[in-house]
């Protein structure tokens, strides 16, 4: 008898008695149940080990099993019992989340919430606590600079960013994620983990990179989040050659096979919640929702007024750009100093224009909002505001927020550019502040026609300029002839198409330069 586990191990009868465990050194006697951990899925196991000295490796994988063989194991009892001490949590006193919600302690509520949602599990619990979590995120800077391994919006300078606990931020380490990954397998994981590797599964961050998978997994199998069977049974209904197309290979065999188990015989049953909410949680959980309602109002009403302020500020109105800058100035952003040195001009003294120049030195603070798809050559600041832009995709999960900034509001000119997968991202010319954009840049007339294509319209944008047209012949005549995108645009420049160009829009003007 031999059953699989999600994740690599198998569970099955010794068959000679010769093999050893890795852990203890002890022979494995014949006919008593072992572990086993192959290395892909057509290979057979090549590390075996008693069930409890397999448990040190991976003690849910082991009680899965167990759970699953239907026979008596003499150290099954104690293997369930260590397993469910970790997810027999004490269950938060609806008092705890009502004061810190009075006292406005946003980080009191945070672990009040996780806790409650570790004991019961209850969906409403975890959307709390993704509201309270996207309003943190709202009201928290973009990080300017990406470090390697970090994706969807995850960055280890701004730990309360995520709402998760960030770790191996160091420029030594090498993937601050996976480091990040472990910290978290050895604590009760933070729900909200859940909200960042779930969309993983549709739009991998890394081809063949098992680690990391692995570790997610594990970390979706801890967390046992209805929301992850969804996502297992959606791939196991795909083919092998779909799944490989999206992980890689050897990526694929991991996931098809905890996909398949975990449609079939969803999470071990030691995951179950400990405790159910009580009338008191409700009551209590019902109050923290109107008091993030009540912040989320005051919020967008604040996100007006700024916004207001910025784009009479673009529109030249010193008196609104010092008042906005007081506002920048109580968040503590550096963008203020800047503003008012900007303003004071010719009366700077040697001082301030060191300081200005410092602080130029340091653009990514200068650009807010806007850093993740900022790049230094192409951008333009007056009066302490970005008129000009050259802009890359951004990271995943920073994508919305970018496009919704009011940080576009001086924005004048933009220039797309792809990176280094030869992605471009369109959706930033169309971005609702950007009401002063004259003068948009793409690269290529791959991108000039998905511009045009698109169902948002930009009304300010008045002349487009093509950089590449070496593959007109391509698009010829596949060009939107009505330009709706773009109602206000007057001219095209487009280097060696120009004539060609003017036969596909006849009522613009089409020149060289």
């Amino acid at each position: 008898m031999r059953i699989e586990a999600a994740r690599g191990m198998i569970l099955e009868h010794a068959v000679t008695g010769r093999a050893r465990c890795r852990v203890c050194r002890k022979p494995i006697d014949k006919g008593s149940a072992r572990i086993g951990v192959r290395e892909d899925l057509m290979s057979d196991p090549r590390a075996w080990f008693h069930p409890a000295c397999g448990a040190k490796a991976d003690r849910l994988a082991v009680v899965e099993l167990v759970e699953r063989w239907g026979t008596e194991i003499p150290e099954a009892a104690a293997l369930v019992k260590r397993a469910r001490a970790e997810y027999a949590v004490r269950l938060p006193r609806p008092a705890e989340l009502t004061e810190a919600v009075q006292q406005g302690d946003r980080d009191a509520l945070a672990t009040g919430l996780r806790a409650l949602w570790w004991a019961t599990r209850h969906p409403s619990v975890a959307a709390l606590l993704t509201t309270l979590t996207e309003q943190d995120l709202a009201e928290t800077p973009v990080p300017p600079k990406p470090t390697r391994g970090w994706l969807a919006g995850l960055d280890p300078a701004n730990a309360r960013q995520s709402g998760l606990r960030i770790v191996g931020a160091s420029r030594q380490t090498k993937d601050p994620l996976k480091v990040s990954l472990d910290t978290s397998l050895k604590e009760p994981p933070d729900p909200r983990w859940v909200d960042v590797v779930l969309p993983w599964l549709d739009v991998p961050p890394y081809a063949n990179a098992v680690g990391l998978w692995m570790r997610v997994l594990e970390l979706l199998d801890r967390l046992a989040d209805p929301r992850s069977l969804d996502a297992a049974r959606s791939l196991a209904a795909l083919p092998l050659a779909t799944v490989s197309a999206r992980f890689g290979r050897v990526a694929a065999e991991e996931i098809g096979r905890w996909a398949a188990v975990r449609s079939v015989h969803g999470f071990p049953q030691v995951t179950d919640p400990a405790h159910v909410l009580t009338p008191a949680h409700v009551e209590a959980l019902a109050s923290v929702e109107e008091a993030l309602d009540r912040h989320g109002s005051a919020r967008r009403r604040g996100e007006r007024d700024r916004a207001s302020l910025l784009h009479a500020a673009a529109a030249g109105d010193d008196g609104a750009l010092l008042v906005y800058a007081d506002l920048l100035a109580e968040a503590g952003d550096v963008r203020a100093e800047h503003i008012h040195l900007e303003l004071a001009g010719s009366r700077r003294t040697t001082e301030q224009n060191a300081r200005r120049k410092a602080l130029r030195s340091d653009w990514h603070l200068l650009v807010g909002e806007l850093g993740p798809v900022a790049l230094r050559e192409g951008l333009q600041l007056r009066r302490g505001l970005v008129v000009g832009l050259a802009a890359i995709p951004p990271r995943a999960g920073d994508l919305e927020r970018v496009v919704q900034s009011i940080d576009w509001a001086g924005v004048e000119r933009l220039e797309l550019r792809a990176d280094a997968r030869g992605r471009i991202e369109t959706s930033l010319a169309f971005a609702p502040h950007a009401r002063r954009l004259r003068t948009l840049l793409v690269p290529d007339l791959r991108a000039f026609a998905e511009v045009l294509e698109s169902d948002a319209v930009q009304p300010s944008v008045e002349t487009i300029e093509v950089l590449d047209t070496t593959e007109w012949l391509r698009w010829r005549g596949r060009f939107p002839p009505d330009g709706s995108a773009f109602p206000a645009l007057r001219t095209i420049y487009a280097v060696g198409a120009e004539r060609r160009l003017a036969q596909d829009f006849p009522g613009l003007e089409v020149v060289r330069d």
